[in-house]
């Protein structure tokens, strides 16, 4: 889940694994693969930001727990 703002500056955490598309209008658009969207205050560029460096944090701890399991079950 990822911290976004709507416009009048309330809180809101997004599943960041729904996210079909994203648009600029000049406000920026989350279009969610249920059919739903959300109008937030982060620019687009920022968006992508976001969910890549939390997509990095899960799959990068993910890496690391599986080869801590293989060196430890001497898998090499």
């Amino acid at each position: 889940m990822i911290l976004f703002y709507f416009l009048s500056g309330k809180d809101v955490y997004l599943n960041c694994d729904l996210i079909e598309s994203i648009e600029s209008m000049p406000d920026t658009k989350i279009n969610f693969t249920t059919g739903k969207y959300f109008i937030v205050s982060e620019p687009a560029q920022e968006i992508v930001a976001r969910v890549i460096a939390y997509n990095q944090s899960i799959y990068s701890n993910q890496k690391k727990v599986i080869f801590e399991h293989r060196v430890a079950e001497n898998e090499f």
